[in-house]
């Protein structure tokens, strides 16, 4: 409602109302799949409760001994100027973001888009994993889902792993302390195989609550989803642990988008599962025209993918054509039915 223009803001719902259950039985009664989307993964928040309550359940950026002790330094104050008369500070919070890259930057934040502040679970702790399983079992077993979707968030920054936990566990098995350089190519490999790992186990858990259900994985393309966030999908699709595949393909360039689709991994993968593009539909200050959008659409036709997948879903009908053109436009693209891959 909303979206179309009209003035009022659509009401929120009923406190006992049900919409995810509603949501699935609209869409059974009509031969479509409803898979809840994880999206943030590993991702959370910030400031967040979880955190205040555990924050050994989360992970940071290498942080080198020297700004260690600079920001001690700094925090203590090396003035002598006598200050007893001066206000009292405000006691600072402990999920106060402390912008900038000197030594009192908090570690443990990460800056999505470079603009909002985000922290994330360690994949490699067993107290994380568990809540986040917890969570899945949670929804496998309230709600007849046809599976779940997670996307390049149920992985890791590069440039995070240098929590107390991680560090001891990487020397434990390695018999060395983690590079400080979060790219070299051992420290990646062992932070990636652990994250498979956990893929593994989401499978499992999926399987023996809903042998029916699939495990659907959107990530960014191979091999920068391996190198920037620990992601081995082409693994995970080996070991069976991904039951379709959707790669974001988010490109301004045609040439670029094309080329994407010819790369192997994405041609292995669509030999042996459902494989889709994620295509990029807009986003609020870089609308995307609809006749580049059914380019794309039909290239990835063309190509016999499984399907596409729009983000997101408001830009569909916010571009440089009007609302009602646009849909119109979604209508002829989809005007043949076609069953779940």
């Amino acid at each position: 409602q909303h979206l179309q223009g009209e003035p009022d803001p659509p009401r929120g719902p009923a406190p006992d109302r049900d919409m995810l259950q509603e949501i699935i039985d609209l869409a059974h009664a009509r031969n479509m799949q409803v898979l809840p989307w994880f999206e943030f993964g590993f991702m959370t928040p910030a400031p967040y409760q979880l955190y205040d309550r555990h924050p050994d359940w989360f992970t940071q950026k290498y942080v080198s001994p020297a700004d260690d002790v600079d920001a001690e330094t700094e925090m203590a104050g090396s003035g002598t100027e006598d200050n007893s008369n001066s206000e009292p500070e405000a006691e600072a919070d402990p999920d106060d973001i402390l912008p900038g890259d000197g030594p009192t930057a908090d570690p443990g934040i990460w800056m999505e888009g470079g603009v909002i502040p985000r922290r994330w679970l360690n994949p490699f702790h067993p107290e994380a994993q568990r809540f986040l399983l917890g969570l899945l079992d949670e929804l496998l077993t309230n709600y007849p889902v046809d599976g779940i979707q997670v996307d390049d968030h149920l992985g890791l920054p590069v440039e995070f792993g240098y929590d107390p936990y991680t560090k001891q566990l990487y020397t434990q098995e390695t018999g060395a302390p983690p590079p400080t350089d979060p790219e070299d190519a051992a420290w990646v490999s062992w932070r990636a195989e652990k994250i498979s790992d956990f893929m593994d186990r989401v499978h499992q858990l999926v399987q023996s609550r809903r042998p029916e259900a699939k495990v659907s994985v959107s990530p960014n393309p191979y091999p920068f989803a391996y190198a920037k966030y620990l992601q081995d999908w082409p693994t995970w699709q080996r070991r069976g642990s991904v039951d379709e595949l959707v790669v974001q393909i988010y490109r301004n360039d045609q040439n670029r988008f094309l080329w994407e689709l010819t790369k192997p991994s994405l041609q292995i993968s669509q030999s042996q599962i459902p494989t889709s593009i994620g295509i990029l539909s807009g986003l609020r200050a870089l609308p995307v025209s609809m006749p580049w959008i059914r380019a794309q659409i039909e290239a990835s036709r063309d190509r016999n993918f499984a399907g596409v997948s729009f983000f997101f879903y408001e830009t569909l009908w916010l571009g440089p054509e009007p609302a009602a053109a646009r849909t119109d436009s979604l209508r002829e693209a989809f005007s043949n039915s076609a069953s779940p891959p």
